[in-house]
């Protein structure tokens, strides 16, 4: 997605900072350097959600996730699901019957 080979109109987001849309998908994307640095989600938003549609079944090795440079804001956990139709969602396991959740370490 860095490289933006990832197209803007495949992103989307569950909300965006204050309804500012400045906030919004196309800038989650990593080690981007002008301003807003990032996408950011409503502080009220109870299931921030952040998708990715890559137009056919593809296969995804990993995920990778940053906080904003001034290192004020960052995601704490997040979990993974896939669809194939965009309305059925199965969450990612490594473990048969238990939801993988992985919680991210700030690094100063």
């Amino acid at each position: 997605m860095e490289n933006g080979k990832i197209l803007d109109s495949q992103l989307s987001m569950s909300s965006y900072y204050n309804k500012d849309s400045r906030y919004g998908e196309k800038n989650g994307r990593l080690n981007k350097k002008d301003w807003p640095p990032g996408a950011q989600t409503d502080s009220a938003d109870q299931s921030p959600w952040f998708k990715i549609d890559l137009l056919q079944i593809k296969y995804v090795s990993g995920v990778g996730i940053q906080g904003y440079h001034d290192g004020q804001s960052w995601t704490t956990s997040f979990m993974v699901s896939t669809s194939t139709d965009g309305s059925s969602w199965t969450m990612y396991q490594e473990i048969p019957g238990t939801n993988k959740v992985d919680k991210q370490q700030q690094i100063t």
